[in-house]
C-alpha cells in the first residue's frame, strides 16, 4: 500500500455503555431499556467490521476561498485560512463498516432504530478517533485539528465530492460510497480533513446551534 495512506482495520471495537445510556437518556434502574441496550450492543459488536483510512496529502493555497489538495481544488475560505502556512494535510473517511449497516438496513422496530443508530455512532467515532491518534503517533504531529465538508455553511456538503477524489480509491476499498445526495453509506461515516494545529479548533466553535448533544466546544457565535 502507498506510504501515504493509513489504514484501521481489523481493531477490536469498545462501546462506552456508560456514555451511550446517558445520550439515549436511560436512567439507573430503567431495566427494560438498560437490558435492551445490552443486548443491541453485544450485536453491535459482533457484526461490526469498522474501517478507516487517511491519505497524507499536499496542500497550498490558491486564493482566499481555494486549496489546491493533492492536485484536487477544494473551496473553502475557512480551510483555506485553517491551513494557512501548512503544506500538508490528511484527508480522510471514517465507517461504522458495510456488515453492520446492512444488519440495521433490516430493523423495524422504532426503540430499536434509536438505541442501534447510537451504538453505530459510537462505533465510528470510535475508530475515528484512533484514525486521529495514529496519524498523530506515526508523523510525530502533537496535534490535529478537523474540518468536515457540510458541517458548517463556510464548507458545503457538496464539496464531498472534491473530498472523495483525493481518497480514491481508497474509500472504496473499505466499503464507503457517496451518494447522489453527498451523504454517505454507511449511513454511520465520517469524512473530512486534518490538519496540525497549535490551538485545537472544532466546527463547533462556529455552529449557532445551542442545544447540541454532539457539542464539543462552546460557540463564538451566539
Amino acid at each position: 500500500m502507498d506510504s501515504s495512506i493509513t489504514l484501521i482495520e481489523n481493531v477490536p471495537v469498545a462501546i462506552d455503555m456508560a456514555a451511550a445510556a446517558k445520550k439515549l437518556g436511560i436512567k439507573p434502574g430503567q431495566t427494560k431499556f438498560e437490558k435492551t441496550l445490552e443486548r443491541l450492543a453485544g450485536i453491535v459488536l459482533e457484526k461490526a467490521r469498522p474501517r478507516a483510512v487517511a491519505r497524507l496529502c499536499t496542500i497550498k493555497s490558491i486564493d482566499e476561498s481555494n486549496v489546491d489538495v493533492e492536485g484536487v481544488r477544494i473551496t473553502s475560505p475557512l480551510l483555506r485560512e485553517k491551513t494557512e502556512g501548512l503544506s500538508r494535510v490528511f484527508t480522510f473517511v471514517s465507517t461504522e463498516g458495510l456488515e453492520l449497516a446492512k444488519w440495521a438496513d433490516h430493523l423495524e422496530s422504532s426503540l430499536e432504530l434509536v438505541f442501534t443508530g447510537i451504538l453505530r455512532e459510537f462505533v465510528c467515532k470510535g475508530y475515528q478517533k484512533l484514525l486521529e491518534e495514529t496519524i498523530c503517533e506515526k508523523y510525530g504531529i502533537p496535534q490535529v485539528s478537523c474540518m468536515n465538508p457540510g458541517s458548517l455553511k463556510v464548507w458545503p456538503i457538496e464539496q464531498q465530492v472534491e473530498l472523495f477524489k483525493t481518497l480514491s480509491p481508497y474509500s472504496d476499498q473499505i466499503g464507503v460510497t457517496l451518494l447522489p445526495s453527498y451523504l454517505m453509506y454507511p449511513a454511520y461515516s465520517v469524512s473530512g480533513i486534518y490538519f496540525q494545529t497549535d490551538t485545537k479548533y472544532y466546527n463547533c466553535q462556529l455552529c449557532p446551534r445551542e442545544v447540541c448533544p454532539n457539542r464539543k466546544a462552546p460557540s463564538t457565535v451566539i
